[in-house]
């Protein structure tokens, strides 16, 4: 704690300078709950936070997506008691609203999902900062056709033909491409798992290092359970289920084993793909391939 206070506190520091720190930090230490809203703000580059400006625009009320917004709220984690205990419907809708108001856009399915945890690790003010930046900084996966998402997709069966290549041909064999198995936890960066404070911690990470990693990181979901996966007649039912231990840490650290094995071009890729859409359509989506001939 006495780490991130120092770093979080100590005047006359430059943004960018307080982010570098902050990204060591992250590698060593959990980052406090009580903190982890003033920590995300600086990773993703926000200097400031306009509270008459938000209230601005939910003084505007319903947006042209509100029906749309209203329904995704009710069924964000429907399942899930604390996270609900914690956020209102209200203030998801608030700030969705808002943020439909605020940069004229609209509200595409799956915002909601990834509100949730700013939500549950932050307040609503921040929420709205939060979602917007990752707006700016990940426009190709909220576009109105997921360019980014189905490229990411793409980019993940690159990544498992280099690091497992023989569990690729395994899920290639049961026709498993790369979106059947990773789509929502590309598009959600992760948000769609459980549990959602092991979401919060692997989002310490993509914040400090790169949205970009999350690829990388679906890999490794898959990875662990390779064992059940090659001998399974049906692998799609252990993905199916969800039957995957969510450890976030544990993810991460194998995550940055495989890592070094990639090669350049595949990690350019990767840290430029959700931000630019000319990378992903350079991209063909992973539906769009052929497989692997050594599959057939």
């Amino acid at each position: 704690m006495e780490y991130y206070l120092a770093t979080l506190e100590t005047p006359n520091i430059a943004l960018s300078e307080r982010r570098l720190q902050l990204q060591k930090l992250v590698l060593l230490y959990d980052v406090p709950s009580d903190r982890r809203g003033w920590v995300w703000m600086i990773l993703l580059g926000i200097g400031y936070v306009d509270l008459e400006y938000y209230i601005e625009l939910v003084k505007r009320g319903p947006s042209i997506d509100f029906e749309k917004i209203r329904k995704d709220a009710h069924r964000t984690f429907s399942n899930n008691a604390p996270f609900h205990k914690k956020v209102s419907l209200n203030s998801m809708s608030r700030v969705l609203n808002a943020l439909v108001h605020d940069l004229g856009i609209r509200y595409v399915q799956g915002m909601n999902v990834l509100l949730g945890p700013l939500l549950y690790a932050t307040d609503e003010v921040f929420g709205f900062y939060l979602l917007r930046r990752l707006y700016s900084l990940a426009r190709s996966y909220f576009s109105p056709d997921l360019c980014g998402v189905h490229a990411g997709c793409a980019l993940l069966e690159d990544v498992m033909g280099i690091i497992d290549p023989e569990l690729q041909q395994k899920l290639f064999k049961h026709n498993l491409r790369g979106f059947l198995w990773g789509f929502d936890v590309v598009m959600t960066f992760g948000a769609c798992l459980q549990p959602l404070d092991e979401v919060l911690k692997l989002w310490d990470f993509l914040f400090s290092f790169g949205l970009g990693l999350m690829p990388l990181l679906s890999c490794i979901r898959i990875i662990k359970v390779r064992d059940m996966l090659l001998s399974h007649n049906n692998p799609y039912e252990i993905i199916r289920t969800r039957a995957i231990t969510f450890d976030a840490k544990n993810d991460i650290s194998m995550a940055l084993q495989y890592l070094v094995l990639l090669p350049d071009s595949l990690r350019e890729k990767l840290c430029s793909h959700f931000g630019d859409a000319d990378v992903c359509k350079a991209i063909n989506p992973s539906s769009l391939r052929p497989p692997n001939p050594a599959c057939s």
